[in-house]
């Protein structure tokens, strides 16, 4: 299955961009990423040059983020607040990641019309 290049976030469609170039450096800081989520473009960024196992991990963790501000839940999150969003994101990831892919006939009975 190839890689999206979009994806809907409640009523919005956010753009997924694969490159390693747009995710060397966090734009708020030197920190290196893996992914980025740019809530003014409604587009994530992926770094493509990591295993995919990686990538999926990191969409997953970026479309957290995302969902986090179209819901409202952080909408501008900054300073010791998006260090708890991070902390959350970052602890329910892989644990979420892993169930889906240990259950996908219970989450594709989920995702039914």
């Amino acid at each position: 299955m190839s890689r999206p290049n979009s994806i809907r976030i409640g009523a919005t469609k956010w753009d997924i961009v694969w490159s390693e170039k747009k995710t060397k450096r966090h734009p708020e800081g030197n920190d290196r990423v893996l992914g980025l989520t740019i809530h003014k473009e409604q587009t994530i960024y992926i770094d493509d040059s990591t295993k995919e196992c990686g990538q999926k991990d990191t969409l997953l963790h970026e479309v957290l983020h995302a969902i986090m501000g179209v819901y409202s839940f952080a909408p501008s999150a900054r300073g010791k607040e998006l260090e708890r969003e991070e902390k959350l994101i970052c602890s329910m990831t892989p644990a979420l990641l892993d169930t889906m892919q240990r259950n996908k006939k219970a989450f594709a009975w989920m995702m039914e019309g």
